[in-house]
């Protein structure tokens, strides 16, 4: 388990998680700003080739007040110091 935190343009999130059987983590997040209600859980799958990231998400966003769901694409580009989430 490691707990992380990540900043991004609308709030801070602290992550919760790690490694639960094979190629697959799960996160936790929740906002660090107890007035934000924003939480939820992401589950990753690392593909093979280790260039891509498959998540999906399930949450509580500020911004709908409601259940928030989705997928989560990331991909490393050879050769560059990008990496695009789509």
């Amino acid at each position: 388990m490691a707990t992380f935190k990540v900043e991004n343009m609308k709030s801070i999130l602290n992550l919760k998680g790690g490694f639960m059987k094979g190629d697959y983590m799960k996160v936790n997040y929740s906002s660090e700003d107890k007035r934000i209600d924003q939480w939820g859980e992401c589950i990753f799958k690392f593909l093979p080739r280790g260039n891509k990231i498959k998540a999906v998400y399930i949450g509580f966003g500020p911004d709908t007040k409601d259940l928030v769901t989705g997928e989560i694409d990331v991909i490393f580009k050879e050769d560059s110091d990008k990496i695009i989430v789509e």
